[in-house]
């Protein structure tokens, strides 16, 4: 028997890999490959997040849209797609928790104060950010810009036993005969700012839920896709069944102004106020059909673009004053700008985070040089110039008072 068994076990070894061998996502692997064969950005990738361990071999994954998969020298796995792209990283004992908590940074220690102490056995590319799943099961998803935590992610079985019948039958009539494909599930424990439902579709379009179950945003634009006609990338247009649940006014509205609107993404802020984007640098809002305004996305994006490297995701709306139009934008990130009607920044809230360096020179001077001589090391989180003088709120709660020029007035603290 004994000799049977080192027969059977020099077969495999001459055969090449063992059967049994699966990526860190369970799929089995092909033939081990040379690192010099696999794109450059995999060894890249391990340099930066694992600086000095080595990959002891990498080898094709087999199933779905196959890739590579890494066994690292520090016994980290790590899954790839077949163009570099990390899509998993797996931790496959406690004992690995430095290598977990380099990689999530703040994310890490986030959790350990919700939670205590934790064990991150995977971490998951998504199209937000990334999720980690904890040794229990418990999987939480982070946002890309400033690691903010959206949620809970639950296997689709499991999460559809949370959604409301208002929201199952919303999806039914608007995406009739799709797949739900993810779902995450806000928690006021871990972030009361953000939405209590997060559906994706087809893992194209996501939509957003309150509490109550109202749907306040139905989105496909997330991934470029190449339109047939003209092989532009584009964002997926929304589906007719999700415009055809719109009010009809508003879409009367909407096909007035612009007859060959290509909507890719509606929100509703309250019962009857509506923004769709109609155009790649064009979004229209609407108030019941009644008053209508045109957001000019492009003018909004020429001015974000000099602070935020991405913006996958904006939330626009306006104050459906005619007169006196004000434009409102909320970025995943959890900054908040407010325009007047010529596209001039009027706030600009961090929502509780600090400034970037690069906002800084919007600021007069006298106000940058009161701040460093002041409270260099306290942050800018807010600052509001809507009445001509300038209200500038400190991560620590202190509130500044300066005029139009930049001059100090008064410490608002100090009444």
């Amino acid at each position: 028997m004994k000799k049977l068994f080192c027969i059977c076990y020099l077969f495999l070894v001459l055969c090449g890999t063992f059967p049994w061998i699966t990526s860190c996502s369970g799929d089995d692997v092909e033939e081990v490959v040379s690192v010099q064969d696999v794109p450059s950005d995999i060894s890249l990738f391990v340099s930066a997040w694992f600086p000095g361990a080595m990959i002891e071999q990498i080898s094709r994954i087999n199933e779905g849209e196959r890739g590579y998969h890494a066994l690292l020298s520090n016994n980290v796995e790590v899954d790839f797609t077949n163009e570099g792209s990390w899509t998993k990283v797996c931790f496959p004992n406690a004992g690995m928790q430095i290598f977990a908590r380099k990689f999530l940074g703040e994310m890490y220690d986030f959790m350990e104060a919700k939670f205590g102490e934790i064990s991150v056995s995977a971490i998951y590319a998504i199209k937000e950010g990334l999720t980690a799943e904890l040794s229990d099961g418990r999987k939480l998803a982070f946002q890309h810009y400033e690691n903010r935590c959206l949620g809970y992610e639950y296997p689709v079985e499991v999460g559809e036993e949370y959604l409301s019948e208002k929201i199952k039958n919303y999806i039914l009539q608007a995406f009739p005969g799709r797949e739900i494909t993810r779902i995450i599930i806000g928690s006021e424990q871990l972030n009361p700012s953000m939405p209590a439902y997060r559906v994706w579709i087809d893992d194209t379009y996501l939509l957003l839920f309150d509490k109550e179950g109202e749907w306040t945003l139905v989105s496909g634009e997330f991934d470029r896709t190449v339109v047939e006609e003209n092989g532009e990338l584009l964002f997926p247009e929304l589906p007719q069944t999700v415009i055809d649940l719109l009010p009809q006014k508003v879409m009367e509205q909407i096909w007035d102004s612009e007859p060959n609107a290509r909507i890719t993404s509606v929100s509703r802020d309250q019962k009857d106020y509506y923004t769709l984007q109609v155009h790649p640098t064009k979004a229209i809002s609407t108030y019941g059909g009644e008053k209508t305004f045109v957001i000019q996305i492009s003018r909004i994006q020429e001015f974000l673009k000099n602070y935020f490297t991405e913006v996958y995701q904006m939330k626009i709306s306006w104050n459906y004053d005619c007169n006196n139009p004000l434009v409102s934008v909320a970025l995943p990130n959890g900054f908040s700008f407010l325009f007047d009607g010529n596209y001039e920044w009027l706030r600009i809230n961090g929502g509780g985070q600090i400034w970037p360096d690069s906002m800084l020179p919007l600021l007069p001077s006298g106000i940058i040089s009161y701040w460093k001589n002041t409270a260099a090391d306290v942050g800018i989180t807010d600052v509001d110039r809507r009445e001509g003088n300038y209200h500038v709120l400190l991560i620590d709660g202190t509130r500044w008072l300066f005029n139009s020029y930049g001059a100090f007035i008064k410490d608002e603290n100090a009444g």
